[in-house]
């Protein structure tokens, strides 16, 4: 846009002033500036897109040669993991088997037990060791009483006296 120039008169020398800028003609100037700043903004960001797609594009061959190696790695570690995982699943379903057989010979322990003190009849052994053996209750001259200090054990120091017959 041109900028008009006018002639001022004075008492001394003519001088060139600029023209009054009205407002529409500022407002209208500014709007094309920003218009063009805006266009150049995007152009500029379209350039950096380009470039970046670019640089994305290029692999060299150390590139992907690493890259192929961490894939294999992580290939490598999720094997050996899921390999654990299986291990630790067999392991906890043997221990589970385990733990089902202790219980098991635990209750065939007690249903033994039972049967064992139910077998026992201790009036048929008394009658056993009364008539057939010819055990009897000691007589009161035949016991022997003795008494413990405050302490748990006792010393012997002779052989107890021999029971009457």
């Amino acid at each position: 846009m041109e900028k008009r120039t006018f002639y001022v008169e004075g008492n001394t020398i003519r001088k060139t002033a600029p023209a009054k800028e009205y407002p529409e003609i500022r407002r209208a100037r500014k709007a094309k500036e920003r218009m063009q700043e805006e266009r150049r903004r995007k152009e500029r960001a379209v350039r950096a897109a380009q470039r970046n797609q670019e640089r994305a594009l290029y692999m060299n061959p150390a590139y992907v040669a690493f890259l192929s190696m961490c894939v294999v790695a992580l290939c490598v570690v999720c094997g050996v993991y899921i390999n654990l995982q299986s291990d630790i699943s067999s392991h906890i379903s043997n221990i589970a088997s385990i733990e089902n057989d202790i219980i098991n010979t635990r209750s065939a322990n007690d249903e033994a037990l039972n049967a064992i003190e139910s077998s026992v009849d201790l009036s048929s052994v008394k009658y056993k060791a009364m008539h057939d053996l010819g055990m009897v209750y000691p007589r009161a001259s035949q016991i022997v009483y003795y008494s413990v200090d405050e302490s748990d054990s006792m010393t012997q120091y002779s052989d107890m006296p021999e029971a009457e017959k």
